[in-house]
């Protein structure tokens, strides 16, 4: 009786420590709220390295080649930001032909996806950021992974946030 008592605290312990684990990984997708030095919420005229050519709403460039992004050593091909009032709702990234375990780095990174699908679809959501890792195919060194960093309501109007929301 004395080891099943041992083995069921041993049990819980285990648990508690696995949800804790993983409730610290999407506390961290919060946390960075966003890609590397592009945050969400934040007014897209901040960043020099931007190029928006859609006024206050719409689809802006990064360019990729004249800000050298990386993720695990990785190069970063393209990175587009979506603009709504001027502020960034999103964030578009393109790794091309990853070499390593991708899914294995963003779960040791985030802790396992909330949102499993099939072929390298996963999805992990915050409180107030998502992170969706999606591969694809194509011909020859045109496979890779695409990963959007969006805030979990992009609904929210921002000119009546102030900026310690973010």
């Amino acid at each position: 009786m004395r080891l099943t008592l041992a083995g069921i605290f041993i049990v819980t312990i285990s648990t508690l420590n696995y949800n804790c684990l993983f409730s610290q990984g999407l506390n961290e997708l919060d946390k960075r709220n966003g890609f590397q030095s592009i945050k969400l919420g934040t007014k897209v005229d901040s960043y020099y390295f931007i190029k928006c050519d859609v006024g206050l709403s719409g689809i802006c460039r990064v360019d990729a080649n004249d800000f050298a992004f990386k993720i695990n050593g990785k190069k970063v091909e393209d990175i587009d930001v979506s603009v709504k009032n001027g502020y960034i709702v999103s964030i578009l990234v393109f790794v091309r032909d990853p070499e390593f375990g991708f899914e294995n780095f963003l779960i040791n990174t985030y802790g396992p996806p909330t949102i499993k699908g099939e072929k390298s679809y996963c999805k992990w959501i915050g409180k107030r950021v998502s992170l969706t890792m999606e591969s694809y195919e194509g011909i020859g060194s045109n496979r890779g992974i695409e990963l959007m960093y969006s805030l979990y309501n992009a609904s929210t109007n921002f000119d009546k946030l102030p900026s310690s929301d973010f």
